[in-house]
């Protein structure tokens, strides 16, 4: 969680700590650990919808604008401006709304957007500038996130 791990644009590239770890180790992929939707346009909002619902996140990379480093949290996320990319970016869509709306979340902090979540337009999802979906199949282990360090012998 933003609790247990936040965002720190100077730690950004630091390993894990072992209690970052220790709190990671009660989750993993299970079975294959994901499915890609390879799909385009409209399908993919039906294949993204479908994850969803079935319990899985979908991970997505896709090209970011100035547009979404400034999103404040009101309206959607829309597709992103060919002319003016920043760059790459990984992040996930969470859930879904009856009017067509994404909801994802940024890893980027509870200072960006809502809270750290965002509404994205049916269009972002269907953008050519997403490149990348997949569903992720996540399970519990069994771990509690409670492993003890043992002491030096």
């Amino acid at each position: 969680s933003m609790t247990a791990w936040p965002f720190d644009p100077a730690t950004i590239n630091d390993e894990p700590t072992f209690e970052e770890l220790e709190m990671a180790s009660a989750f993993q992929l299970v079975d294959s650990g994901f499915a890609r939707i390879s799909s385009e346009g409209s399908q993919r909002l039906v294949e993204v919808k479908q994850a969803i619902a079935n319990g899985y996140p979908v991970t997505i990379g896709t090209s970011v604008d100035k547009a979404f480093e400034d999103y404040n949290g009101k309206g959607l996320i829309t597709a992103p401006d060919p002319a003016n990319i920043l760059g790459g970016h990984m992040m996930h869509l969470v859930g879904y709304r009856a009017d067509g709306a994404f909801r994802g979340v940024n890893q980027w902090g509870r200072s960006w957007g809502d809270n750290g979540f965002y509404w994205a337009d049916p269009l972002f999802v269907q953008s050519f500038l997403l490149s990348d979906a997949y569903a992720l199949m996540i399970g519990g282990t069994g771990h509690k996130g409670t492993m003890v360090r043992k002491a030096a012998a």
